[in-house]
């Protein structure tokens, strides 16, 4: 139980765009902290897993992650000459998210996340 509940506040944390979180990172000092998306996405996917088969879910769960999704999104249109190297980092870092997303909110996903 304890495991859930440290989870759960590590994305109530990053859904808040506390101090140190990647939403932080992406929405106050305009930069994208890898290390930071690691610790999000991993979140992400542990309450995927955690509400598989919940058919109701929290209104914070559920606005986090598509605020989430959008949050990405508008970083990565505004970025200008992404190093070439990079794209494909962010593309699949776009896409994972996205994934996670569909997989709570609708319960299916194409590829693993």
């Amino acid at each position: 139980m304890a495991r859930a509940d440290s989870d759960a506040d590590v994305l109530r944390r990053e859904f808040e765009a506390a101090d140190g979180t990647f939403l932080y990172a992406l929405q106050e000092e305009d930069r994208w902290d890898r290390d930071a998306f690691t610790r999000l996405h991993d979140a992400l996917v542990v309450c995927c897993v955690g509400h598989g088969s919940a058919t109701t879910l929290e209104r914070w769960i559920t606005s986090g992650f598509w605020s989430t999704l959008r949050s990405i999104e508008r970083y990565l249109s505004w970025q200008e000459g992404l190093p070439e190297e990079d794209e494909e980092y962010y593309h699949e870092a776009h896409l994972r998210v996205e994934q996670a997303t569909e997989w709570l909110l609708i319960g299916c996903i194409e590829r693993q996340v």
